[in-house]
């Protein structure tokens, strides 16, 4: 593999933040909770819904050095009522990480080295707060935190502070805006599977 390519894949995984070294994880009641500090939102190890299977085509994009810097990946999402499995791929299909939520806690895997579950434990939350049904979302909010949902986008607010925003134009597209991280993610929807109930990954 060339230097460009290793260069690049660290690049990505490190401003990801997802990835760490083997295997490492939280447990339940440590990985239970984000955003905020005064506030913060009580994620849910499982989809409340029919299992289902998300395919998309990410674009995330950070500022460096006053650089916009951008970065693209596929995301493999399998939500079950037992966990949350997200994978990210390169674009020739290589699995980059993967990320397990449920009733024990939150694993993140990988074979290279970058920040802590605790930054993977966010994507989850950013991921949540886009996809689980609002009366859901609003049951699980403690402290000061607010959200607010508008017909094509949400947004999750600490008093007057802004801290995610996340626009829906389509039902193919998602953008989030996180300012308390300082990222700009883009998801389009590839592919939607509705499974059969007891599926496993």
């Amino acid at each position: 593999m060339s230097i460009m390519i290793l260069m690049q894949r660290r690049c990505l995984l490190l401003l990801l933040a997802l990835l760490l070294v083997g295997c490492q994880s939280l447990p339940g009641g440590d990985s239970a909770q984000a955003y905020g500090s005064s506030g913060y939102l009580q994620l849910q190890p499982g989809w409340p819904q029919p299992p289902l299977q998300l395919w998309q085509q990410a674009q995330i994009r950070w500022q460096d050095q006053q650089q916009t810097k951008q970065q693209q990946f596929m995301i493999s999402a399998l939500l079950t009522a037992e966990r949350v499995t997200l994978v990210g791929l390169s674009p020739l299909g290589q699995e980059l990480w993967r990320i397990r939520y449920d009733a024990q806690g939150l694993s993140v895997s990988s074979d290279i080295q970058a920040m802590s579950p605790q930054l993977a434990r966010q994507i989850v939350a950013d991921m949540q707060l886009a996809l689980w049904p609002e009366t859901t979302l609003q049951e699980r909010l403690q402290g000061d935190l607010r959200l607010t949902v508008e017909p094509d986008g949400r947004q999750l607010w600490q008093q007057q502070q802004l801290l995610l925003d996340i626009a829906m134009p389509s039902a193919q597209q998602i953008t989030i805006e996180n300012y308390q991280h300082g990222y700009r993610l883009a998801l389009t929807l590839l592919d939607r599977q509705q499974l059969e109930p007891g599926v496993l990954d």
